[in-house]
């Protein structure tokens, strides 16, 4: 499932879901990758909800911070 990290909330990783609603708040010592907000992942739990595996996806990443600053760039301009 791909997933979004939106924030760090004391010691949890908050993640929105990208295919409609939904968020996961999991404990950061799951993750055996370093994250940051904004990063975009694919992820799978356990049935107990135990994360099992998360995957760093880079090029959606960097596309989503490059759309994001361009449209930042845009908005200043109206100014």
């Amino acid at each position: 499932m791909k997933v979004t990290v939106n924030r760090f909330e004391e010691g949890l990783v908050v993640l929105i879901k990208d295919e409609g609603v939904g968020a996961y708040d999991v404990p950061h010592e799951y993750f055996s990758i370093e994250v940051h907000e904004g990063d975009v992942l694919d992820v799978e739990f356990e049935s107990d909800g135990r994360l099992r595996k998360a995957v760093f996806l880079e090029e959606e990443t960097r596309a989503r911070r490059e759309r994001a600053a361009y449209l930042m760039a845009k908005l200043k301009k109206k100014k």
